[in-house]
């Protein structure tokens, strides 16, 4: 029981960090601005590999779902 409150949790702040990044990463416009903007908790390699998921077919098919089950 301990077990699974510690998972959900995890997996709840895991989300709401990533969603943070999404916001700063969607604050800018163009990769100069993108990459100079990085988080300070999260180093240059990740932040470059985040910056190319956030624009990935995967990633917008995923993002346009979940925002039309969230209208529902």
């Amino acid at each position: 029981m301990l077990q699974g409150l510690v998972i959900s949790t995890i997996q709840r702040l895991f989300r709401a960090w990533k969603a943070r990044l999404h916001v700063i990463y969607s604050s800018y416009d163009n990769d100069k601005d993108i990459l100079s903007h990085r988080p300070e908790d999260v180093n240059l390699d990740d932040w470059k590999h985040l910056a190319e998921h956030f624009v990935s077919d995967e990633f917008k098919v995923v993002r346009e779902r979940n925002k039309r089950n969230r209208e529902k």
